[in-house]
């Protein structure tokens, strides 16, 4: 193109004009989009609940927010101490109303680092012009350090007696050192001690730091004639729990048939018969003889209307069943099978040796009911003693007075769901190889007052978030000695909770008691506030926890506050529990053809009456423990010397952090055991044990 040729002169400025006169027009029409939205949002106002929590308490936060055309891209708030510092925040989605008046919220957990003072919560917002609201103030709550348990004073339950299906009425006092309760509850419990009933309380009067909680529960009419304990627990501001204080019993009557009325005969009516010098008689009949009523049959069945199992009894159990005295000792040679619906009782006494993978697979209701005099004996070397694996709610597990010896977990992790909860109480474990697993149980599982010497712990994780009824507790044990798990308690999920682990009594330390579980195990805490170490110097305690002091690799830090100074009296204690027989297992065999043997007539003996009578000296057992290194080999060389002449010993060595190892051997005729392992002992503390007896302990340095 020629740009000197006239002819392209005007084209060439009029498209200038045109794109300029684009350009401003486009400029004018831009804000158009946006013009009908000239205000900017309004945040109203909101609020802050509660106005108090404890270290790593939950915060509620909820605002409104008005807008011409609609509200909002984002909704956030912000928390800020006493300085101005900001120390949290969170976005918040529309709970209600529209996009130009709606309420927002959303809940915070505060950092539990954070653990005193006044805090400040802000909100603000942009609507769809992505215009601003004001930075508005909602509210302020403060945290306060809860170090005190709440206490359960006491309470009460009426009326003494019931027809079946009634209602009683639970009334508990509750007393707090900053507030109570985050939730509180009361169990119903059978004479056999299984849980048959629960229900939250509310508060009725008094204050949050010391009130009065009340509930009226409708008994299921299932339940048969007896006398029921309740027991109720609650948890305070700070998630502490209460001790699971007993408030007192009623009895269930079954109810007293109404006999059927017996009818009144309809008179006959007649005319009136002409009178004559005899009357003739009037025949009556026979009247019906009133029948007698048939009782209304109870639902729920005793364990005498149970079927009593076979002495050697494996497999599937269709219909409520039992073991029974009569038939113990029991050889379990295949896996008892508990399915949903039927319940299995073991009877006071009772003796089960086994030494099969699973002893007991329950989707159904198993309750071990030992008592105090007749405890319930388990022998063998079963890989676990209980399955909850495929189990719903309705199942469980209830093992009470009963003594482990050998094998190896109590309840061992599946990787399967099992939702029925493993009760233990007032038990003996002894040499107990593996740890038992709790795995999100929907209904409490307590772990309580039960003594454990050579043996693994418990490895826990529930949620409670979503129902206060679903804590696990670990209260007033006695933990002889390290575990062969590396830990006697560890959590890895407590989710809206703390697991609590009060009461006990951690004897013949130094060893890892409690710990978090080591990786990403952010929602894992543990409260371990009032138990006995032996000591009360914190910097000793904390050495036998492990948890986010020890390493970042620990997600929480355990509460190991207001350390005992003695055990508490509800605690078992060495002197309480005796050391058990271990029963043998027995050898199955055929039955030999008998041999004709020789009588043997054996004289009777004849005392010399010039003899010296000496009186013997009981020798103490002994055994000593060395260990060497070949550097060479790399392998451990461990030597037992000790006046235990051809008698089963346990090597068991133990380190923080770590699993303990068992080595079970025998002695030779001299009381002497050598042998090797290739594992690395450095650090590690190495005892000989004799019938759960430490004989003999020391360091590898």
């Amino acid at each position: 193109m020629d740009s000197n040729n006239p002819m392209y002169h005007f084209p060439m400025k009029r498209i200038g004009f045109i794109a300029t006169l684009g350009l401003f027009l486009s400029v004018l029409v831009a804000p158009n989009s946006t013009a009908a939205d000239n205000d900017l949002p309004v945040l109203v106002g909101g609020s802050v609940s509660p106005s108090s929590i404890a270290p790593g308490g939950t915060i509620n936060v909820s605002f409104q927010i008005t807008d011409d055309v609609g509200c909002c891209t984002w909704a956030a708030f912000w928390v800020y101490d006493a300085a101005g510092k900001n120390v949290g925040s969170a976005n918040a989605s529309r709970t209600s109303g529209t996009a130009t008046n709606g309420t927002y919220s959303t809940t915070l957990g505060i950092n539990s680092s954070l653990k005193s003072g006044t805090f400040t919560v802000k909100a603000q917002a942009t609507d769809l012009a992505e215009r601003y609201t004001h930075l508005v103030p909602l509210g302020s709550f403060s945290i306060v350090s809860d170090t005190d348990l709440p206490i359960l004073v006491g309470g009460s339950v009426s009326p003494s007696s019931i027809s079946q299906g009634g209602n009683i009425n639970v009334s508990f006092q509750i007393t707090d050192d900053v507030g109570c309760c985050t939730w509180a509850a009361f169990w119903v419990y059978d004479a056999a001690g299984k849980n048959v009933g629960s229900a939250n309380a509310s508060r009725t009067s008094g204050t949050a730091t010391n009130g009065t909680y009340t509930s009226t529960y409708a008994i299921d009419s299932r339940l048969g004639a007896g006398t029921y304990s309740v027991k109720a627990q609650a948890t305070d501001l700070a998630e502490r729990y209460t001790h699971l204080v007993p408030l007192g019993s009623f009895s269930v009557t079954s109810p007293t048939p109404t006999p059927t009325p017996t009818p009144t005969p309809t008179p006959t009516v007649s005319r009136t018969p002409t009178p004559t010098p005899t009357p003739t008689p009037t025949v009556s009949r026979t009247p019906t003889p009133t029948p007698t009523p048939t009782p209304t049959p109870t639902v729920t069945t005793t364990s005498s209307d149970f079927d009593a199992l076979p002495k050697n009894f494996g497999g599937m159990i269709r219909e409520n069943s039992k073991f029974v005295l009569a038939n113990s000792p029991y050889t379990v040679n295949r896996s008892i099978e508990i399915p949903k619906g039927v319940e299995v009782v073991i009877e006071p006494g009772v003796k089960i040796t086994s030494s099969i993978d699973v002893l007991f697979k329950v989707n159904g209701n198993l309750n071990v009911a030992g008592t105090a005099e007749d405890k319930i004996h388990f022998n063998g070397s079963p890989k676990a003693f209980f399955s909850n694996s495929g189990s719903d709610a309705t199942g469980s597990i209830d093992v009470n007075f009963a003594v482990f010896n050998g094998g190896g977990a109590l309840m061992p992790a599946t990787g399967g769901a099992g939702y029925a909860p493993f009760n233990l109480r007032n038990s003996e474990i002894y040499n107990i190889a593996d740890y038992t697993y709790i795995w999100y149980p929907e209904k409490p599982v307590t772990i309580e007052g039960n003594y454990f010497k050579n043996s693994a712990g418990f490895s826990i994780g529930f949620r409670a978030r979503s129902s206060g009824a679903k804590h696990v507790q670990v209260l007033n044990n006695l933990f002889d000695g390290a575990s062969n798990s590396g830990y006697w308690v560890q959590v890895w999920a407590s989710y809206g909770s703390k697991l609590e682990v009060s009461g006990n009594s951690f004897v013949n330390g130094p060893y890892n008691a409690l710990q978090i579980k080591k990786g990403n195990y952010d929602g894992a805490f543990m409260s371990a506030v009032g138990n006995f170490w032996g000591t009360t110097d914190l910097s000793k305690i904390s050495a036998m926890v492990t948890d986010s002091d020890d390493s970042i690799d620990y997600k929480s830090k355990i509460e190991i506050s207001n350390p005992l100074t003695q055990a508490d009296p509800r605690t078992p204690t060495i002197r309480s529990i005796g050391t058990p027989t271990p029963t043998p297992t027995p050898t199955v065999s055929r039955t030999p053809t008998p041999t004709p043997r020789k009588t043997t007539v054996v004289a009777p003996a004849v005392e010399d009456e010039t003899a010296e009578e000496i009186e013997p000296t009981e020798e103490d057992i002994f055994a000593n423990i060395s260990a060497s290194l070949n550097a060479s080999t790399k392998k451990y060389t461990l030597k037992v010397t000790s006046n235990l002449e051809q008698e089963s010993i346990v090597i068991r060595a133990t380190k923080k952090g770590k699993k303990a190892l068992v080595f079970t051997t025998s002695t030779n005729a001299n009381g002497v055991k050598n042998f090797v392992t290739t594992r690395n002992l450095k650090g590690y503390s190495v005892a000989v044990i004799f019938e759960n007896e430490t004989l003999s302990k020391f360091t590898i340095k």
